[in-house]
C-alpha cells in the first residue's frame, strides 16, 4: 500500500513500513522492516535541507 500527499507518504509492505510527515519547516521520516533483519531508521531534518524532488533527480543523473 502506498499514500502520498503534499504533507505525508506511507509505503507499507508485508515486512516494512516507510512514513514521511512533514510539518512546520521539519520533516521526520522513519523505516522499520519486520523480516527479521532488525533494519531500521529515523531522523528530523530541516526541510532546506531536504532535496527538493528536481534536485534529488538531477543529482542521480
Amino acid at each position: 500500500m502506498h499514500i502520498n500527499t503534499k504533507r505525508f507518504e506511507l509505503e507499507i509492505h508485508r515486512d516494512s513500513i516507510w512514513v514521511r510527515v512533514s510539518l512546520f519547516g521539519r520533516t521526520f521520516q522513519t523505516f522499520r522492516d519486520f523480516s527479521g533483519q532488525g533494519l531500521s531508521a529515523t531522523n528530523w531534518i530541516k526541510d532546506a535541507e531536504y532535496p527538493t524532488e528536481t534536485e534529488s533527480r538531477s543529482t542521480l543523473i
